[in-house]
């Protein structure tokens, strides 16, 4: 069940950014799937990211605000968001990392991380659900040329 709820993420993810990516990497691409492991030892502040793409793949490190809280906790639903960033093999990535546990002590995760170096102008954007030991998830999402989407409160229409 966790991993339909994160490929119906993946798939809304894709459809807001405008369709399916073509999956092939070739001059001008503007999207990819990308699929991986993520491992991070919080306490340390340090992660190690595997993925289908090499420019996601490398070693991380975590900034957290109360990441310390959200494994401590045990089954007490938590939300926690730290700073993250990413040495790929070109260039770097930097963003948020967000996560919301369950009473069942799961672990969903949410980054959305930019681009620099050779990776400027794109985006990974990724969602995951923690498995044991806390800190190791399985992550689809999607690197793609262009700006983030919009996160916080929408405006409305009729905003002055």
């Amino acid at each position: 069940m966790r991993k339909i709820w994160a490929a119906a993420a993946a798939i809304g993810l894709v459809l807001a950014l405008g369709g399916i990516p073509t999956l092939a990497q070739e001059e001008g691409q503007r999207a990819v799937m990308v699929t991986g492991r993520q491992s991070c030892d919080f306490r340390s502040g340090t992660c190690a990211f595997d993925a289908s793409d090499p420019r996601v793949t490398g070693t991380g490190t975590v900034h957290a605000s109360t990441m310390d809280t959200i494994y401590a906790a045990g089954s007490t639903p938590i939300f926690a968001w730290d700073e993250v960033t990413l040495e790929g093999p070109d260039g770097s990535w930097s963003g948020h990392h967000y996560a919301v546990a369950d009473e069942e002590g799961r672990v969903y995760v949410f980054m959305a991380l930019s681009g620099a170096g050779a990776y400027e102008g794109w985006q990974y954007v990724a969602t995951g659900t923690d498995t044991a030991p806390h800190g190791s998830h399985d992550v689809v999402g999607v690197l793609y040329e262009g700006p983030l989407p919009p996160f916080g409160p929408a405006e409305p229409e009729n905003a002055e």
